[in-house]
């Protein structure tokens, strides 16, 4: 990055963050990430689960489409 620049903004689409492999997997690459270089979105499909809260106390931005169980 150059002086000046601003960071990556990255939006991540997942269809919940309930406690899963592919939830973990997401928590684990963006808290690893330099917030200097790279800020991250968090959105899920579904109301967000424990995952969510978790990306949230790391001041990482969820968001939620609030979809429903057989919602088309």
């Amino acid at each position: 990055m150059t002086p000046g620049s601003r960071p990556l903004h990255i939006v991540h689409l997942i269809t919940s963050l309930h406690v899963g492999g592919g939830q973990m997997h997401l928590y684990k690459a963006v808290t690893s990430f330099d917030p200097a270089k790279i800020r991250s979105t968090v959105i899920s499909l579904v109301p967000p689960g424990k995952i969510g809260a978790m990306l949230e106390s790391r001041g990482i931005p969820v968001l939620s489409l609030d979809m429903r169980k057989g919602w088309p």
